[in-house]
């Protein structure tokens, strides 16, 4: 299955991408970019974060009594699958939009140019209030470490039942 699903993908690329030597400004989208992307592509394959993910599933149904032999297949092909999606979309709509993005006095232009720097803006408080918090929390915990209130033994503990992110994943993983 693996293997037919990256013959269909260079079949993609070389019949239906290559010969029309589709261009968005001065870029040509060629086998050169195909290429590319492939290499990168089985290289992100391989991130930490994914054999993560892989062995987290293969563990978590191996408890479960359940067999664990497609995880990665799954789990890959759910992620190529929303990848496509996406870039159909973003092609789509790219598309759609070249003429009002690309002209810098267009009235689409300058609102995406505001929207984008203000959610980018807000988004880098709302990290630094997160981190704030985050932080008298840890404060909070090493004075009560220095009082004698927390067992050191139990630290590790108390550290990872903080935090709404570790909240979440304990209700969903049913580890609470």
């Amino acid at each position: 299955m693996i293997a037919l699903l990256h013959a269909a993908a260079w079949g993609v690329l070389l019949i239906a991408v290559v010969p029309y030597r589709f261009q968005v400004g001065s870029m040509v989208f060629g086998l050169g970019l195909g290429v590319t992307a492939y290499v990168l592509g089985v290289r992100h394959a391989f991130d930490v974060d994914h054999i993560a993910a892989i062995d987290n599933t293969t563990r978590k149904l191996m408890v479960e009594g359940r067999r664990p032999v497609s995880a990665g297949f799954w789990l890959a092909l759910g992620r190529s699958a929303v990848v496509v999606v996406l870039a159909v979309l973003i092609a789509t709509g790219a598309r759609a939009a070249t003429g009002a993005l690309l002209d810098d006095s267009s009235r689409v232009h300058q609102t995406l140019g505001v929207v984008g720097t203000s959610v980018s803006g807000l988004f880098l408080y709302l990290i630094g209030v997160l981190t704030l918090v985050a932080l008298a929390g840890v404060v909070r915990l090493f004075r009560r470490l220095r009082r004698g209130e927390v067992d050191p033994a139990g630290l590790d503990t108390s550290i990872a039942a903080r935090g709404m992110l570790s909240r979440v994943v304990r209700r969903l993983t049913g580890t609470a």
